[in-house]
């Protein structure tokens, strides 16, 4: 699936959040998906014109969805660990 956005001021930033909106709703349904390409790759063009993107639009990610072969469980750290106030 890929995540395009009209080129603006701040494409990358909504591009950015519709992306990771994408993935935590993929995972909420059970599917297993990840964050593959980027706007600086040298595909992007070509990804654009194939899916028919307009012109003045950007590609900001390409997701694969599907259902994971595999669901390992990652341990998590303590919150205290990734979690800092008023200082780091």
């Amino acid at each position: 699936m890929p995540v395009l956005c009209r080129d603006t001021e701040y494409y990358l930033e909504d591009g950015s959040a519709a992306t990771e909106g994408i993935l935590l709703a993929a995972r909420a349904h059970g599917l297993g998906s990840c964050w593959v390409a980027g706007d600086k790759k040298p595909y992007t063009a070509e990804i654009c014109r194939l899916v028919g993107a307009p012109q003045g639009y950007k590609l900001v990610s390409l997701i694969p969805i599907g259902y994971p072969a595999e669901s390992p469980e990652k341990s998590k750290r303590p919150l205290s660990d990734v979690l800092h106030w008023e200082k780091y």
